[in-house]
């Protein structure tokens, strides 16, 4: 079995908003999380999650370790002296695709797979059940 330990990120839901509205749920309510330092905040970035219809516009995604720790509205987040801050403006973020049948001979192959957003992927080449997640060094 090969496998290999790259994150192409995973997302999670954000909260609704109250009564008023999206802008006076963000206006009255304090930071939902405070990133830390040392954590990765992917700021004003479209996220398309995968459990609910639509997208979350303008919406900070933190990374501590290698686990999001965070999604929510941009105003909602905040992030201290040390936090990694990428500008996701005008980008959108999405979890890593799977490839369950993919035939491939050569362990270069695989960074074709990572530039089209798929991060893991079932290879049917070499033995009948082979794994490859993106980032590490595939092994046997």
């Amino acid at each position: 079995m090969k496998s290999c330990a790259v994150w192409l990120l995973g997302l999670a839901s954000s909260c609704g908003a109250g009564p008023g509205g999206p802008a006076a749920a963000t206006a009255l309510t304090p930071p939902a999380i405070a990133a830390r330092p040392g954590d990765i905040a992917i700021t004003d970035v479209t996220v398309v999650p995968m459990t609910s219809d639509g997208v979350l516009a303008h919406h900070t995604v933190v990374i501590r370790g290698d686990r999001i720790v965070a999604v929510a509205p941009d105003a909602r987040v905040a992030l201290p002296a040390g936090t990694t801050v990428i500008a996701g403006s005008g980008r959108w973020l999405m979890p890593g695709l799977v490839d369950m049948h993919v035939h491939t001979w050569r362990d270069d192959d695989l960074t074709m797979f990572v530039a089209a957003g798929v991060t893991t992927i079932r290879n049917r080449t070499h033995c009948p059940v082979t794994w490859f997640q993106a980032g590490s060094t595939p092994r046997p």
